[in-house]
């Protein structure tokens, strides 16, 4: 049991560190394309629903071209009890692309290096302490009882008994005493 859950933590976990990860940097290349040739657009809230079950806040918004279309859009926003929500006719400002309104961001929205970098290294270090955590999962416990192989041969006369010194340190130390004992030629 334990080697699935480690199995399946180790493959959703990378995965979706690296989805994040291509989101973020998605956002930082739109924000750098947005600084260097983005509109300005004023746009307004038009409606807030409420999303329980993802426990969210869609708020839709609508902004105005210069050529007099309106575009628009949706967006979801986590529900966190200290945060205030923007209201119905509340104002925003949205920067765009000219030739793809599709492509903006909320002014405040922008993701900027340091936000970039700082999303990198947690999830670098979300997936490495991740990994090792489901690296000491998947590892045999000592105490789980795993055999272990002898660390001598076993003989006819059994194994030696606890306190013992290994047999061939006890047989080099007979060899050693006879050596002494016979006399020298």
């Amino acid at each position: 049991m334990t080697f699935i859950f480690g199995f399946l933590i180790w493959a959703i976990l990378p995965g979706a560190c690296l989805f994040t990860m291509v989101r973020v940097l998605r956002q930082h290349r739109l924000t750098r394309e947005l600084r260097a040739r983005g509109l300005r657009a004023p746009g307004e809230v038009v409606n807030l629903r409420t999303d329980f079950l993802s426990n969210s806040v869609i708020m839709e918004y609508v902004f105005h071209l210069p050529d007099g279309s309106e575009h628009h859009e949706a967006l979801r926003l986590s529900r966190r009890p200290l945060r205030s929500h923007p209201s119905v006719g509340d104002p925003l400002e949205v920067t765009y692309l000219p030739d793809d309104p599709r492509q903006h961001q909320r002014a405040g929205a922008e993701v900027g290096l340091l936000t970039l970098v700082a999303t990198m290294v947690v999830l670098v270090l979300v997936m490495v302490v991740g990994g090792y955590i489901v690296y000491q999962m998947m590892m045999p416990h000592p105490t789980q009882g795993h055999a272990r192989a002898p660390l001598e041969p076993v003989t006819s006369q059994g194994l030696r008994q606890t306190g013992e010194p290994p047999r061939n340190a006890v047989q080099e130390q007979q060899r050693q005493d006879v050596a002494r004992e016979a006399p020298s030629p």
